[in-house]
């Protein structure tokens, strides 16, 4: 979601009070090339072998080049089949950005709209829940009209909706359990949380959004205890710094919360991906620096949450290997879907969960962005419970809405991780 430049020029203020306490949490104090989550980082740094963990908050990063995580997702890979599962109980989960945003602040300037919404929210609490995974997290489903839409799909589908009131503001965030999987002993706990850092822009004159997570523990029917955490962190890529820091306090909540044979579930849209192959993208307005610096906040949440990457864990993962094809030309980027006839249909829809090979992506976003996977399963899983069966991206394919046309559901595909888990 990004937002033209007289709505920027109104965010004067800052949400919040920012980066607290840096230092006192001993993830703060760990050396990056120490921490196998973070080793690539400091591979890329410059002095980054002497660098901490705290270090990255601190100042502009100065990067040799990229970063470069092929070892690390290779790693999950082999984590996961290291691991034993028989006797494991299935457990599914999906995450999905549903883009329902339409805001005009002071009905003058267009903050941001998603296209085909009058259409896709008729049917998109039925077609995500109808995928029938026990646990759905979704972002951006900021306004009144469509809560109750998909509250009523829950209904149909056998599922609790959770949220926040929204009296003061909206986080977009919805979870999805189904019922069937809730223990009768125990009543879920539901608690939305607001970053402290954020851009204010998005407060007002923007949508009255608080970035924030919405965690949901529940005791499940055979499992225990589980903490399902729904995220939408900071969109814009020049807000890398704020991603981090939200990356940072998520973590930290996660890591701090979950008890030994506990587990964390985390899905959202990060607005940040593993891997950037360009430090600069030539985008329509000028060109966009500081990429390198966006794949950050991917790798802290995991160090600060103790979490791994599930969709890393369930295939070899092609961020990397795709991430170097990227054509990156402001010239046809804005006419051309991938920037060069014929790069969306050699290119699978296999790990980019935000891409202009997405039609409504295009025609909101056209060669602004580097396409990459934003979206992301994380979980926190200190007694090795989980072995990932597989996972994958879903609602990539376009569908006929009668009289419209043809376009996706939403402008983000979709991510799905099937776990066995043992009990």
């Amino acid at each position: 979601m990004r937002q033209t430049s007289a709505v920027m020029a109104l965010g004067i203020l800052s949400v919040g009070c920012g980066l607290s306490g840096l230092g006192d949490l001993e993830e703060d104090k760990a050396v990056l090339k120490d921490v196998p989550v973070l080793a690539h980082l400091a591979a890329a740094l410059q002095d980054g072998d002497s660098q901490k963990v705290s270090d990255l908050f601190k100042a502009k990063l100065a990067f040799d080049r990229a970063p470069d995580p092929t070892t690390l997702l290779q790693s999950y890979l082999a984590q996961n089949e290291s691991r034993a599962h028989d006797g494991g109980e299935l457990l599914t989960m999906l995450t999905y950005n549903v883009a329902l945003i339409s805001v005009r602040p002071l009905g003058l300037i267009k903050y941001a709209e998603s296209p085909e919404m009058d259409v896709r929210r008729l049917v998109l609490g039925d077609k995500i829940l109808q995928e029938n995974a026990d646990l759905v997290t979704i972002q951006e489903a900021w306004h009144d009209v469509d809560l109750p839409l998909f509250e009523e799909a829950a209904e149909r589908h056998g599922y609790r909706a959770f949220r926040q009131d929204r009296k003061a503001y909206t986080d977009g965030l919805i979870i999805f359990i189904k019922k069937s999987i809730i223990a009768g002993d125990m009543e879920p706990e539901m608690e939305a949380v607001p970053y402290d850092a954020q851009d204010a822009k998005e407060f007002w004159p923007g949508p009255m959004v608080k970035r924030g997570f919405l965690r949901v523990t529940f005791k499940h029917v055979t499992l225990g205890v589980i903490h399902v955490y729904d995220t939408h962190m900071q969109p814009y890529p020049e807000a890398w710094g704020k991603r981090m820091e939200q990356a940072r306090q998520l973590g930290a909540d996660v890591r701090s919360r979950v008890k030994d044979r506990e587990i964390a579930l985390i899905g959202g849209d990060m607005n940040a991906g593993p891997y950037y192959r360009d430090d600069t993208w030539e985008g329509p307005d000028g060109d966009v620096g500081d990429w390198w610096s966006n794949a950050i906040s991917y790798a802290l949440l995991l160090h600060y949450a103790g979490g791994v990457d599930l969709f890393a864990m369930g295939q070899e993962a092609q961020d990397v290997n795709q991430g170097r094809t990227v054509v990156n030309n402001a010239r046809t980027s804005t006419v051309i879907p991938g920037a060069s006839e014929g790069w969306c249909a050699g290119t699978p829809n296999v790990v980019f969960t935000a891409t202009d090979c997405n039609s409504l992506y295009f025609r909101q976003y056209a060669g602004t962005e580097y396409p990459a996977r934003l979206d992301h399963l994380v979980a926190r899983d200190t007694a090795a419970r989980i072995f990932v069966e597989g996972t994958g991206l879903m609602f990539t394919n376009r569908i006929e809405f009668p009289g419209e046309g043809t376009f996706e559901l939403s402008d983000h595909f979709g991510v799905l991780s099937s776990l066995s888990i043992l009990p």
